[in-house]
This record gives structure tokens, C-alpha cells and sequence, in this order.
């Protein structure tokens, strides 16, 4: 209502919808999808850019196959590609480089700790965790269990993604007691 005795006064009324529908964005996403259709194909796994404003968009497939973490640093991305291993490019989204991982422990989760100038990566069918140098070689592997091995070389745990923060890691997973496979699913950090 208007102040007291000012019949004059009209609040402004901002309609956030309609700052929100009407703004810019580019951002870039991945997806895990395994349809590994070709690069000049909007669908399935890969690393995606998505620029324009609501009503006028524009995708555009930066980079083919299921893809999973991100990390920015500088003016460099590094993308977690099963086609590619981690995939390094720069700020205009062009490939520079690869780095071959062991796909058989489906690399997901990237990071990296500054600190320690070692990069952490959680894998989804290791049940674990790899540190990993500048080049993306494997200083050591940490396990969240010994389950794998009680259950044939399956993970139980399916680490997901993961954040490094004052040294630490920390690690998101389907399941803490490695049950989610026998329907408890007791998801965490």
C-alpha cells in the first residue's frame, strides 16, 4: 500500500520471471549418456555448450562420448570423457590435449587441490578414489572398501562426484555401506 496520506505513490513491481525469461546465459554442461553419437550430432554423451536467452538458444556439441566431471582452472577446461580419458581444452572450448585413464574404473568425479597440486578423481566401478599428478598419472588409488572383492569385481559403493576443500576430499556415492545393489540405498558424502 502507499505511504499514509501519498495518493500519488506507485511502487515499482519487478516481475522476477520476467528478468529471468528475458537474460543471457552460456554455460556448458556433460552428460553420461553412453550413446556415443558423433559429434555433429546434438544427443547422447558429450560435453555441451548452450548460449542464447529462453525463447532463442543456441546447443552446440563441444565435444562426443559419456562425459562426466568438469573443472575449470584459468582459462582451461578439463572434461572426464570416456572417449578421451580427461580431456583438456581451452577457454574457447577447443581440444588440446588428452589423457589416457583406465577406463575399466569409469572415471567420473574431477578436481583438483591446489595445495597439494594433485588432481582427485572418483571412480564409479573402482569403488574408489585416484590422486592423480599434473599429467594425470596415478600417485596412489584409495578404496572405500574391500567389498569389490567379495562380490566378483563389482563396485558396491558407485562413488560419483567428488570436491576438494581445505586438502580434503569429499566424495559422493550411491551407497556408504556398499548395499545399494541389494536395494538399501544409503547414499552420502
Amino acid at each position: 500500500p502507499p505511504p499514509s496520506g501519498n495518493t500519488k505513490y506507485m511502487p515499482t513491481v519487478s516481475v522476477w520471471w520476467q528478468e529471468f525469461e528475458s537474460m543471457h546465459f552460456d554455460f556448458i554442461f556433460t552428460s553420461g549418456l553412453q550413446d556415443t553419437s558423433a559429434k555433429k550430432e546434438i544427443g547422447g554423451g558429450g560435453l555441451y555448450r548452450v548460449k542464447g536467452k529462453f525463447e532463442d538458444f543456441k546447443i552446440e556439441k563441444i565435444l562426443e562420448g559419456s562425459s562426466h566431471g568438469i573443472k575449470k582452472i584459468n582459462n582451461e577446461y578439463y572434461v572426464v570423457n570416456e572417449q578421451y580419458g580427461i580431456a583438456r581444452l581451452d577457454k574457447d572450448l577447443a581440444l588440446k590435449s588428452q589423457y589416457t585413464l583406465d577406463t575399466k574404473k569409469r572415471v567420473h568425479g574431477l578436481d583438483y587441490c591446489q595445495d597439494l597440486d594433485i588432481w582427485v578423481s572418483a571412480c564409479s566401478f573402482g569403488d574408489s578414489i585416484l590422486l592423480l599428478d599434473s599429467s594425470f598419472n596415478v600417485i596412489k588409488e584409495i578404496k572405500f572398501s574391500n567389498l569389490m572383492d567379495e562380490f566378483g569385481g563389482k563396485p558396491q559403493h558407485h562413488t560419483n562426484d567428488l570436491c576438494v576443500v581445505n586438502k580434503k576430499a569429499y566424495i559422493s556415492m550411491f551407497s556408504l555401506s556398499g548395499q545399494f545393489k541389494r536395494g538399501y540405498f544409503d547414499g552420502g558424502v
